[in-house]
């Protein structure tokens, strides 16, 4: 199966997504169509054909499932490449015109509050939208605006706010109104209690790390006086060392000296005691051989050392 990587920007209606997998994209269509089938068009939306409207958005969804089915009967990465730009290019403007409402998005929370019958969580998420100013306002084409507040009475009586049932629906959200601004002055009284207490524990953990920090300090230079006494004692030690190294090998050189001094006699004896020894076996080679010539008279012998 090829790749699949698709990216889209659903406005205010989603912001950005991302799918990483085939797999993953299609659940997230198959939960956004399940969204849509519940969805009350007839209701939420005044439109003058709102079958019309369904069916449209009917066909957009079963071309975006068909592109997938097509992707992966195909092993083509450049077939699959130009199906997710079509997809692409149905949905985005789908989802950003709100012509499918996202199911996560603000909007599609309060619609599922709604359809579920959860009247207290649907007029938050209404008024986080609107009166609040959080979030984009809520066009009447697409939400049923009496319907949410329709609910304001039986909520307020719910909670407790107000034992008796307001008149008007204006003087229940006044009511409302002043009780959440209550809650968030009290909130911002716990607000502040709880800042001035990590102020507090900022300032305590500023200074122990003022004393900390001065402490490595002095610990560092404490630290770099006592290296820089072993340095000077171990330069020291090495000059010592080398002097004794000279000081031994200048004896050795004078005792080589003065043992090759006192050897030079000796090598001159043994030089000539070998020459005289040569000088004594001519000498007798000459004295037999005059012998054998001359004989061995007197005057033969005058002869020889002549």
């Amino acid at each position: 199966m090829p790749e699949f990587k698709l990216e889209m920007d659903l406005g205010d209606n989603g912001g950005q997504i991302s799918f990483q997998t085939i797999e993953e994209f299609e659940q997230w269509i198959a939960k956004e169509r399940q969204f849509v089938n519940r969805f009350p068009w007839n209701q939420f939306n005044q439109q003058n054909q709102p079958q019309q409207y369904q069916s449209n958005i009917d066909k957009k969804l079963n071309d975006v499932i068909n592109g997938i089915n097509q992707i992966k009967n195909n092993n083509s990465q450049e077939f699959a490449n130009g199906k997710i730009l079509e997809i692409k290019a149905i949905l985005e403007p789908t989802f950003k015109n709100h012509s499918i409402i996202f199911s996560e998005s603000a909007k599609g929370r309060f619609l599922q509050d709604k359809l579920n019958g959860n009247s207290y969580s649907a007029l938050i998420s209404y008024l986080s939208l609107t009166n609040w100013g959080r979030g984009i306002p809520l066009q009447q084409n697409q939400l049923n605006y009496l319907a949410v507040l329709g609910y304001v009475d039986s909520i307020i009586y719910e909670k407790g706010i107000s034992e008796e049932k307001s008149k008007s629906i204006s003087d229940s959200l006044k009511i409302l109104d002043e009780k959440w601004r209550k809650d968030l002055q009290s909130n911002q009284f716990k607000f502040n209690e709880i800042h001035s207490t990590i102020h507090s524990k900022i300032s305590e953990i500023n200074k122990w790390f003022a004393e900390t920090s001065s402490d490595i300090r002095k610990e560092e230079t404490q630290r770099k006086e006592m290296w820089e006494e072993i340095l000077q004692s171990s330069k020291k030690e090495i000059q010592t060392t080398i002097e004794e190294g000279k000081n031994l090998l200048d004896d050795i050189k004078k005792q080589y000296d003065e043992h090759m001094t006192m050897a030079a006699p000796v090598t001159y004896w043994s030089t000539e005691r070998d020459h005289f020894k040569k000088l004594i076996g001519y000498l007798s080679v000459g004295i037999a051989t005059e012998f054998l010539v001359f004989g061995w008279e007197p005057k033969s012998i005058f002869l020889f050392w002549y």
